[in-house]
């Protein structure tokens, strides 16, 4: 077993592999790596250094080579899905906000909340009063969906996304453009999970192509528009 130390702040870009984490353990061939990603993750290594080894430089090299690898793999997929590295999914969705394609692929969407409930980044959930087995009160914390109908509903009776276009809008909003905002980082990992759990085959990719296409389209609009 290794153990190497990683700051903080890791690769820019979409890469999460050195950033957003505690504690990262990934294997290789010769054995398992142990990386701190942050001052926590390096207190509890720390504490458990007598059951550690130190990484050799060979380990560690193999560990990159496998990730590079792998990276290249994920944007070979990516592109044949029309995107590319460093695509500003930030201000694709932005630009989309009022787009059609909302509609388009919600068309498809049951409702099912399988894209939320598989994500390892969506984090949503209501409060229910009850009682416990014994016959106590009871406050219990549930899982919730943006996808579901009600999620927005208000107990008077009002709902800002009573569509389900508004509601798939929402959710890319919140991971592409919210979460840089408060977080300075994207809440999705690359995972390909939500597309996999989808039953009406709602590829993320898909969505955010369209979304950096119609941007693209605008801003280069606009552009003619101001060389005229």
């Amino acid at each position: 077993m290794g153990k190497a130390h990683f700051g903080a702040d890791g690769t820019p870009g979409e890469d999460p592999r050195n950033q957003g984490f505690d504690i990262n353990i990934a294997p290789t061939p010769s054995g398992y790596v142990i990386e701190a990603g942050s001052a926590r993750g390096e207190q509890l290594l720390k504490s458990a250094e007598q059951h550690l080894e130190p990484v050799s430089p060979e380990l560690l090299q193999t560990l990159e080579t496998q990730r590079q690898r792998r990276y290249t793999e994920l944007v070979e997929h990516s592109r044949k899905h029309g995107l590319e590295p460093g695509a500003d999914f930030q201000k694709a969705i932005e630009t989309s906000f009022d787009s059609l394609l909302w509609e388009d692929f919600a068309a498809d969407c049951v409702e099912c909340g399988a894209c939320n409930f598989i994500c390892c980044t969506c984090h949503c959930f209501l409060l229910a009063d009850g009682l416990d087995k014994d016959a106590t009160a009871a406050r219990t914390k549930l899982w919730d969906a943006c996808l579901y109908s009600g999620f927005a509903a208000t107990a008077g009776g009002g709902n800002p996304r009573p569509l389900r276009a508004d509601r798939l809008r929402n959710r890319f909003d919140k991971k592409f453009s919210y979460f840089p905002q408060v977080m300075d980082r994207y809440a999705c990992d690359g995972c390909g999970r939500c597309t996999e759990a989808c039953i009406a085959n709602i590829d993320i990719r898909d969505v955010l192509r369209r979304a950096v296409d119609e941007c693209d389209a605008l801003h280069a609009h606009s552009s003619d528009h101001r060389a005229n």
